[in-house]
């Protein structure tokens, strides 16, 4: 669920968010505003990365994420073979 766009969040993340740099981690709240700014109020990508930090290829990814399956963040996937550990009882 997205939070809404206001002028003190956007200020929040302003004083938060850092000049982007190679895998930094970007919080769900960070993420929900950029996408906020993207896709209500029509804020370009390069403007949203000057403001929060977030690049325009996260921004298209996010964007992609969230068309998809409504959420910004992902999912851990459980996969693999169990732990044969857990398959016996003592």
């Amino acid at each position: 669920m997205l939070i809404a766009f206001t002028k003190s969040a956007t200020l929040c993340i302003l004083s938060l968010s850092r000049r982007y740099t190679m895998h930094r981690h970007i919080y769900k709240a960070e993420k929900e505003i950029a996408l906020r700014m993207s896709l209500q109020s029509g804020v370009s990508d390069a403007k949203i990365a000057e403001y929060t930090g977030v690049r325009p290829r996260t921004m298209r990814g996010l964007r992609k994420r969230f068309q998809e399956t409504g959420e910004v963040v992902r999912k851990p996937v459980v996969s693999g073979r169990p732990c044969i550990i857990f398959q016996f009882t003592l």
